[in-house]
């Protein structure tokens, strides 16, 4: 009997070869992006995970993510039950080994002596015990150990720091794959004060620089942890304690976008894995949506089969597991088909989207499971109505080719392809917003000039010659301008100072730059003066204010105030006020900045070029760095690609929604394109008789569009304010963004007409030209 119901199974599918050919195309995509999207939500969901303790591990924070360290010095002294640690991370450091081979060691950390006992890295060599308490100890991890060292063992091993400082090899860290926490090696925190001139730099009360860990006891609740450490701050007569400190679980810090100043924290985007889960959920809904109406469509070619089967004995159940076997059949080679896709074109997507490891998970045990399931589950949505329909009719109805009483499967159906549009409409619409909104943020003025732009990270040994390596590169006709600054737009503006101008405090993001900067990026002056090179007297002492420090703290008459109490110590007066300029993208508004001449900070070298002088430009930045400093890697960036490296998510987003949009567009066209099949079909005769009665080529093909058209307006209708709000909520992860104008609704509704009308058209002209006489004798 099994046999008997497998071979009818594969004849109709076989006599029904559109019907399975467009049903099989639209499970294959829609299994595809499936796959795909949930392969990228299991990754991201992996972060933070596993961690022993992590119920228990929080991060201190206010409105940033950064504590000054004299906070963790507080904690240690006064709450020594709540164990913390604090980390310092550094932007690359000049890292070798028998003085060759010099690299760039990124992801770097000082961490207390507590750091494995808060933080979840685990050591593979080494002693845990005593682990960072001496200065200059190196944690290497076994990625940086390995390209460092080779084969070598590493312990004991001495390596040489920016060129200067000896740090013996303690042990090495087990790679951790996904952790917020970007950490390849951890330099012991007490090193810090020994490297620098400043002894007391670790009990500071400034210097927003020191992500800080707690371990809380396990009887104490999150907010009691908190009020502890709250009164025990509180203490402390210290002006910046102006907030109340609060914690975050160590799982939740991934996924958290309400935090800035995060010093080597990675992140991901929690709502661009919902909007994906969605997609992915409407991709997989049309093509389960085809598979119904198209069933339903073609159900007359069935009618006589059933009915004589009924006469014969076979029963309802028998009708309907021979429906839901032929689409779990159908499925499961739909499925297959996915898989063989997903292989192939694997190593293209590997480099373009970040969905590393999708393949070897697909063919883990829980995903084969969950797979299995909703196969089982999929059949039965997309077979269950169809056999229901069907095997519910009387035999002799359904010999006869009764019609009548199909109306509601018609009903529904209708109802369906509103849907589909309604899907298509929302998809079409959103991507034209979601363009519109990446392209006012590469298009929108910046407040300076990022083009032609080299960045070049600087080190403590570089800074004590960088004057000489200026002086020598502005001199050749290919470099326009050169200047030195404490950072870069774009990059993660850590630390904020409280600084008074005329008695009056107020929070500043600080900047060290020098008279050069200004010209170098094009930020212009709105009032005052520059720095000038030739008037030593302003070094440390004349400050440059951003038009939002003058609007917000609404500073009257600001050149010539007196300004005291920056985060670096300095005082003297304001000369000049610039235009704002975004030095930390459109993800954030502008706040108050204050410039400052100082050498002291100049982490990186800001060199603008000759449009077309590039390589030439390059190749003399290289020579002369290698010249001046052999012993530090010359590495280098372009401030535009920098600036842009903050939209690198919502690119991927704005990409994973593109590509998914118009898979699910090409599954409701073929799945609509095919039902006009079946539905033209049916209509032949009809056309005939019009086309007799004097029924011209417009008229006829007006009448068969004309549905099409409707289920279009109404599905429009539906959708417009349901991506109003849904673009809306997206939107708000920019603090600059685009306005919701009527043009993409209007773009999205008639795209969505073209492409419905683009499916039908050749079978509506086809039909509408077709002689009556042939008509007539169809059937």
């Amino acid at each position: 009997m099994y046999f008997k119901i497998f071979r009818t199974i594969f004849n109709n599918l076989r006599r029904n070869l559109l019907l399975t050919a467009i049903n099989i195309l639209g499970l294959t995509l829609s299994f595809v992006v499936v796959i795909l999207i949930v392969g990228y939500i299991q990754n991201q969901l992996r972060y933070d995970k596993n961690i022993h303790n992590s119920e228990r591990i929080f991060r201190l924070e206010t409105h940033w993510a950064c504590m000054p360290p004299f906070i963790g010095h507080i904690l240690t002294q006064d709450l020594s039950s709540y164990k913390n640690t604090r980390l310092n991370f550094q932007e690359k450091l000049v890292i070798s080994y028998n003085n060759e081979n010099p690299l760039l060691l990124d992801n770097i950390a000082f961490a207390d002596s507590t750091f494995f006992d808060v933080l979840p890295f685990e050591l593979i060599r080494g002693n845990e015990d005593d682990a960072l308490e001496d200065p200059f100890q190196i944690y290497l991890s076994e990625k940086e150990a390995q390209l460092i060292f080779g084969d070598k063992d590493p312990i004991g091993e001495l390596v040489l720091i920016e060129n200067e400082f000896s740090f013996q090899v303690a042990g090495i860290l087990k790679n951790i794959e996904y952790s917020h926490l970007k950490i390849d090696a951890v330099l012991s925190m007490v090193s810090i004060r020994e490297m620098s001139t400043n002894k007391d730099v670790l009990e500071e009360f400034d210097g927003w620089d020191y992500p800080t860990y707690i371990l809380i006891p396990e009887n104490n609740s999150v907010s009691e942890a908190e009020q502890n450490i709250n009164d025990c701050l509180n203490n402390y007569d210290y002006k910046y304690f102006i907030e109340r400190f609060t914690l975050r679980n160590y799982n939740d810090i991934y996924f958290a976008r309400d935090i800035s100043n995060e010093d080597g924290t990675i992140h991901g985007n929690n709502r661009t894995n919902k909007i994906l889960l969605l997609i992915s959920v409407l991709v997989l809904t049309l093509a389960v949506i085809n598979y119904v109406n198209l069933s339903t469509a073609n159900a007359h070619k069935r009618y006589k089969w059933i009915g004589v089967n009924r006469i014969l004995g076979a029963s309802k159940s028998l009708i309907i597991i021979q429906f839901l076997l032929e689409t779990f059949i159908l499925s499961l080679f739909a499925l297959w088909l996915s898989v063989l896709v997903i292989e192939l074109i694997y190593p293209f997507l590997y480099n373009l989207l970040p969905i590393h490891k999708i393949l070897p998970d697909l063919y883990s045990f829980s995903n084969i499971v969950g797979i299995a399931i909703g196969l089982v589950i999929l059949s039965l949505l997309s077979g269950i109505y169809p056999a229901i329909t069907l095997r519910r009719f009387l035999p002799i109805n359904l010999i006869r080719k009764h019609k009548g009483s199909l109306s509601k499967s018609i009903r529904l159906r209708d109802i369906l392809i509103v849907f589909q549009f309604v899907i298509a409409i929302l998809l079409i619409t959103s991507s034209i917003f979601i363009y519109k909104q990446f392209r006012f943020l590469s298009k929108s003025d910046l407040g300076f000039n990022s083009e032609q732009v080299m960045i070049v990270k600087t080190s403590r040994e570089v800074q004590k010659n960088l004057l000489v390596f200026k002086e020598n590169i502005i001199n050749y006709p290919e470099i326009i301008n050169i200047s030195s600054s404490q950072r870069i737009p774009g990059n993660e503006w850590g630390s904020w100072c409280c600084t008074k101008i005329d008695n009056e405090e107020h929070k500043y993001y600080d900047l060290a730059v020098d008279p050069n900067y200004l010209a170098t990026l094009d930020i212009q002056l709105k009032d005052g003066a520059n720095f000038n090179w030739n008037n030593i007297g302003e070094y440390n002492t004349a400050f440059i204010l951003n038009e939002s420090a003058v609007k917000e703290y609404q500073i009257k008459d600001p050149i010539g105030k007196k300004v005291s109490g920056t985060g670096s110590g300095y005082t003297g007066t304001v000369i000049g006020v610039v235009e704002d300029f975004h030095f930390r993208g459109f993800h954030y508004k502008i706040e108050p900045v204050i410039l400052y001449w100082n050498n002291k900070y100049s982490r990186y070298v800001n060199i603008r070029i000759q449009e077309g002088q590039i390589e030439n430009a390059i190749s003399i930045v290289k020579g002369n760095w290698e010249k001046l400093f052999p012993g530090f890697p010359f590495e280098y960036q372009f401030l535009d690609d920098k600036f842009n490296e903050q939209y690198n998510d919502d690119r991927v987003f704005g990409s994973l929604v593109g590509v998914f949009s118009l898979v699910a567009i090409f599954i409701a066209c073929i799945g609509i394109m095919g039902l006009s099949f079946f539905y033209f079909n049916q209509q032949v005769k009809n056309i005939g008789i019009r086309k007799v009665h004097g029924a011209s080529t417009i008229i006829i093909a007006k009448m068969l569009t004309s549905d099409i058209i409707k289920r279009v307006v109404f599905a429009y209708l539906i959708t417009t304010p349901l991506v109003f709000y849904l673009i809306d909520k997206w939107l708000q992860n920019f603090e600059y963004r685009i306005k919701l104008t009527p043009g993409p609704f209007i773009y999205g509704g008639l795209i969505a007409m073209f492409l419905a009308l683009l499916t039908v058209i050749w079978q509506t002209w086809n039909a509408s030209r077709k002689n009556p006489v042939e008509s007539l004798r169809y059937e």
